[in-house]
């Protein structure tokens, strides 16, 4: 069974081609389990994006990945422990024409993925505003049982977003859920070149 989801998962990330649209995006990723309280936990966390698919996951996962795919392509089958810990486990994949959503999680030795064609459904606001100097419009969605106020920007054509955000004209700056438990800003944008194909992402 593990055999068949690692087939289906290079199936579906195995068509992500890098070109001069493809970025690498840093979101930092804060919430809180209780809410009634100020402090938050925070992690840092990545959107690897091209035109049409995406891979979403803790950075600190996604630089262990990258070190247990180098290891693979070399021949290896053990790898070192992690230096960093993280605490967002899934990977998400987003198939955005065909508006496919696939998250994927480990528990003990299993690999157990999940495909949604549920999207969210955006209410664009008039309301504008600068954030981290760029332009952003406002939009809300009520998604996964919660509302989520997100800010987006037109000056970055990415119909994209941290999680499983995604469908608006540009990218997501921000995102939180209306009581603010669930925060998710950006941190940095560069255009990349880091290939998805092949990760050993669930190994």
């Amino acid at each position: 069974m593990k055999l068949k989801l690692r087939i289906f998962l290079c199936i579906f990330i195995c068509g992500i081609s890098i070109s001069s649209q493809s970025y690498k995006i840093i979101y930092d990723f804060k919430w809180r389990t209780d809410s009634q309280s100020n402090n938050y936990n925070s992690e840092l966390t990545v959107l690897l994006k091209n035109e049409e698919k995406s891979y979403f996951e803790s950075l600190a996962k996604f630089k262990y990945d990258s070190i247990k795919t180098q290891l693979v392509n070399e021949g290896s089958r053990s790898f070192p422990s992690p230096k960093e810990q993280w605490k967002l486990q899934p990977l998400i994949f987003k198939d955005l024409k065909a508006q496919i959503t696939v998250t994927e999680e480990n528990f003990f030795d299993k690999v157990y993925l999940a495909t949604y064609t549920c999207k969210p459904i955006w209410k664009i606001q008039k309301e504008n505003r600068t954030l981290f100097n760029y332009n952003v419009q406002k939009a809300e969605t009520d998604f996964s049982g919660r509302q989520w106020i997100a800010w987006f920007t037109n000056d970055i054509p990415v119909s994209d977003g941290p999680y499983k955000f995604f469908g608006l004209p540009g990218l997501i700056l921000k995102i939180s859920d209306s009581e603010e438990n669930f925060i998710f800003e950006i941190k940095g944008i560069t255009k990349d070149n880091t290939s998805i194909t092949g990760r050993n992402a669930y190994t």
